[in-house]
């Protein structure tokens, strides 16, 4: 059902047209089903960043979310906040019975500060080295796993306060891009968001060098309880290759709706207008290379 959503954005996206969203099924509406989780591990500590990119679909136009990485004793963890609010908010429907599919969907859909722009969860195994990243597009989702970077970091002369904390400057070239970090020394954690790692310290800013990707730190917590670290299962999930799975993302942008109605996420009649839409969609991520 939530791909449905995506695919009702997407449409109204190609027609260009500026409304608010309504949900509304085809006959009863369903219940909100129980987000189906698998779990790696519980985070001992969050970290907080802002977060902006220019690779939405809809073109080039920066998008801001929240980021989190979820730091565990064996794993860690990268997703966006409002997304995790957004499986909270599903679940909170399920256990307290708040509604049904409709009105969850509605609540999501129109609430700007549950907009999410972060598109690559990922979940690194502090063992192994390995990890497991998801990439999807309005009716494709993807899954695969690769070793975790060793990125070439050059540590410059140079320093500065973010939020207080001393922090020292780095660079490298990763994913086709030129990237700027900023690590605090004080935290003693070669991780930061996404798969940038290695560094002598928390990573607490990293943006590229033409700004299409910046992550901001913003704050960090101790988790008492902790916040389990998970990635969402999907039925339809392809599990796959990194090459294929960026394959797939990059030939979806080409023609969006010649990929769903071969997918068979879209039905077109025969005769519709629909069946004639062929417009590519932005094509930016993150990893060019």
């Amino acid at each position: 059902m939530k791909r449905f959503i995506f695919i009702t954005i997407l449409i109204i996206s190609l027609y260009d047209v500026s409304a608010q969203i309504r949900i509304e099924s085809v006959g009863p509406p369903q219940p909100v089903k129980l987000i189906d989780k698998e779990i790696f591990d519980t985070a001992n500590v969050s970290v907080f960043y802002d977060y902006g990119s220019k690779d939405d679909f809809a073109g080039p136009t920066t998008k801001y979310s929240e980021v989190v990485l979820l730091i565990g004793e064996k794993y860690l963890g990268t997703f966006d906040w409002r997304s995790l609010q957004v499986d909270s908010i599903n679940d909170d429907y399920f256990f307290n019975k708040r509604g049904n599919w409709d009105d969850f969907a509605n609540e999501v859909l129109n609430n700007e500060r549950l907009s999410s722009a972060y598109n690559y969860p990922v979940v690194v195994n502090l063992e192994t080295q390995e990890a497991t990243l998801k990439l999807s597009t309005i009716s494709l989702y993807y899954r695969y796993n690769q070793q975790l970077p060793k990125i070439d970091w050059k540590l410059e002369n140079e320093e500065k306060k973010i939020k207080g904390i001393r922090c020292l400057k780095a660079t490298c070239r990763f994913g086709g891009r030129d990237w700027t970090a900023w690590y605090a020394p004080e935290y003693a954690m070669p991780y930061g968001p996404y798969l940038f790692n290695g560094l002598p310290g928390l990573i607490m800013q990293v943006v590229d060098k033409k700004k299409n990707f910046a992550f901001k730190f913003k704050g960090i917590e101790r988790n008492v309880q902790g916040r389990i670290i998970y990635l969402q299962r999907i039925n339809s999930e392809i599990e796959t290759t990194r090459e294929k799975a960026r394959n797939g993302i990059k030939n979806f942008s080409k023609d969006p709706m010649k990929a769903m109605i071969e997918d068979g996420a879209v039905k077109v009649p025969k005769g519709s207008p629909l069946g004639g839409i062929s417009r590519s969609l932005y094509y930016n991520p993150i990893e060019l290379e």
